[in-house]
C-alpha cells in the first residue's frame, strides 16, 4: 500500500494553490501526521491529512459530507468531514479546513491508486469503475480543480485585496491517426465494403463507402481528406488541432500503416496550417518500451520534426513505466489520461500539470500530463448514448472545464467522421468546437 510523504503533499499543494491563485502566491508550510499548517502571511490555514485512511479511501468506504460544487450543478465530496456544506471555518488569524482535500487530491493526480491490484479492463488498463472517481460518484467533476476553487473563495475572504489573474480556459482538439488511409492497398476497397455490409448491415453506409472507395482511386482518401477537414474546421473557430501519427507495425491492436504520397501530402497540408504533429505511441509499447523509440523515429521521418507531443494507443498506460518512457524519449506532454469506457476527469482536473514519479518521490522534470476528457469512441459507442445524450455530457463537462479555467482535451480520430459517425460528428464535435 502507497504512503504519502512530505514530498507528495507539497507537490499536492503547490498544484492547489497554483489552481487558486494563478499568478502565484507565497506561503510556508508545515507538515505533520495528521495535520499541515500552511502560513500566508498573518494567516494560518490549517488542512487535516487523514493518511491511515488511505486504504478506507481506495476501498470506496470513507466517509465524506458533500459540499456544493463550484464548476456547475451538483454536489462533490469533502473527506472526513463532520460537516455537511461546510468547506472551511474561521478563528480570528486561524482558518481551518473542514476535510482531507490533500489525499483525494495527490491520489487523483498521481494515480497511485493504480497501484493496487486491480481486474484489467479488455484493453488491460486500469478500469474507471474501481478508480475512486466512479466509486465516489466525482467523475464528472474536475474535483481537484473543485478543491482549488474552494481555496480561491477562501482567500479572497481573508485577503479582499488579493490580486488573481485567473487562467483562460482554451478547447485543445487532438485527432489519433490509427489509420491513415482506408482504401490503400487497393484490396482493402473489398474487405472495408463488406465489414459495412455485413457486419454494420448498412445499405447507406455501404452506399458512402463505395462512393469514397471510387473517390480514392483518383483523389482523396476518406481518412487523409478528414485531417484536412479536421484541421480546416479548427483553424476557421480559432482551434489549433493536433494529430499524433503513428509508427507501429501492423499486428494485434495496431493497423500499421505506410506514409504514402497522399499521406505526406496531408501531413504537409496540416503543417503549412499551423496544425500541431504529434506521436501516437502503438499499443505495444506499454511492455516493450524499446518500440517506443523505433516508432517515434518513424514518426518523425515522416512528419519532418522531432515529436514531443502525443498520446499511447487505445489509452494504454501503466502507472509504473508508461510516463517513464515518455520522460526518457524527450516527450514534452502526454494526453493519454482519459478512460476508454468513460468520459470524465480521471485525473480530478482539466489542467496541465507535471506528472508524479511514485519511485523517485517527486515530479517528474520535463514531462507534462494534460488530461483527456472526450473521447468519441467513447460517447458514440462504449456507452450506449444517444446522440442527444451525448451532446450533453459533452456540453456539461465543458462548461465545467470553462469554470475550472482549465484546457478541455477532446479526441475526435479522422476515421470518426464517416461510416455512421458522420451526424456524431455533426451534432457533437462541431457544435460543441462552435459553442466553446
Amino acid at each position: 500500500m502507497y504512503v504519502i510523504t512530505d514530498n507528495a503533499v507539497k507537490y499536492t499543494l503547490k498544484f492547489l494553490f497554483t489552481v487558486a491563485v494563478p499568478n502565484g502566491i507565497s506561503y510556508s508550510v508545515e507538515i505533520g501526521e495528521k495535520a499541515i499548517a500552511v502560513k500566508i502571511k498573518e494567516y494560518t490555514i490549517l488542512l487535516p491529512i487523514m493518511r491511515e485512511e488511505y486504504s478506507a479511501l481506495l476501498s470506496g468506504i470513507a466517509k465524506y459530507q458533500k459540499i456544493q460544487s463550484l464548476t456547475g450543478e451538483g454536489t462533490i465530496p469533502l473527506f472526513f468531514a463532520r460537516e455537511k456544506d461546510i468547506f472551511y471555518t474561521i478563528d480570528g488569524k486561524t482558518v481551518a479546513v473542514c476535510g482531507d482535500i490533500v489525499t483525494p487530491s495527490f491520489v487523483m493526480l498521481s494515480r497511485c491508486e493504480e497501484l493496487e491490484t486491480y481486474e484489467a479492463d479488455g484493453l488491460h488498463d486500469f478500469p474507471a469503475s474501481q478508480s475512486i472517481a466512479c466509486k465516489y460518484g466525482f467523475i464528472d467533476y474536475p474535483i481537484v480543480d473543485e478543491y482549488g476553487l474552494y481555496l480561491r473563495s477562501m482567500l479572497k475572504r481573508l485577503m479582499p485585496g488579493l490580486k488573481i489573474i485567473p487562467n483562460k480556459p482554451k478547447l485543445i482538439p487532438t485527432h489519433d491517426i490509427d489509420d491513415i488511409e482506408r482504401f490503400k492497398p487497393p484490396k482493402r476497397i473489398f474487405t472495408s465494403l463488406a465489414t459495412d455490409l455485413f457486419r454494420l448491415k448498412s445499405l447507406k453506409i455501404t452506399s458512402q463507402s463505395a462512393r469514397w472507395a471510387i473517390r480514392s482511386l483518383y483523389l482523396d482518401d476518406p481518412y487523409t481528406h478528414a485531417i484536412k477537414y479536421l484541421c480546416d474546421f479548427s483553424k476557421r473557430l480559432g482551434f489549433v488541432s493536433e494529430f499524433y501519427f503513428m509508427g507501429a507495425a501492423p499486428y494485434g491492436f495496431d493497423r500499421g500503416y505506410a506514409y504514402s504520397k497522399r499521406a505526406i501530402d496531408a501531413i504537409r497540408y496540416a503543417d503549412e496550417k499551423g496544425a500541431v504533429l504529434g506521436f501516437h505511441a502503438g499499443y505495444y509499447t506499454t511492455e516493450r518500451p524499446e518500440l517506443f523509440l523505433q516508432e517515434k523515429e518513424r514518426v518523425e521521418a515522416a512528419i519532418g520534426r522531432r515529436a514531443i507531443h502525443g498520446r499511447q494507443h487505445y489509452l494504454r498506460f501503466n502507472i509504473k513505466s508508461t510516463y517513464k518512457m515518455w520522460e526518457n524519449n524527450g516527450m514534452k506532454t502526454d494526453s493519454t489520461l482519459g478512460y476508454n469506457e468513460r468520459e470524465g476527469y480521471r485525473c480530478g482536473t482539466c489542467h496541465e500539470f507535471k506528472p508524479y514519479d511514485l519511485q523517485s518521490d517527486e515530479p517528474f522534470k520535463v514531462l507534462s500530463e494534460r488530461p483527456l476528457i472526450i473521447m468519441d469512441g467513447t460517447i458514440a459507442s462504449r456507452r450506449n448514448l444517444t446522440i442527444g445524450q451525448g451532446y450533453h455530457n459533452v456540453k456539461t463537462l465543458m462548461d465545467r472545464c470553462k469554470k475550472a479555467e482549465g484546457n478541455f482535451v477532446v479526441l475526435w480520430h479522422n476515421t470518426g467522421l464517416t461510416r455512421g459517425m458522420d451526424e456524431w460528428f455533426k451534432d457533437v464535435y462541431c457544435k460543441v468546437l462552435t459553442e466553446f
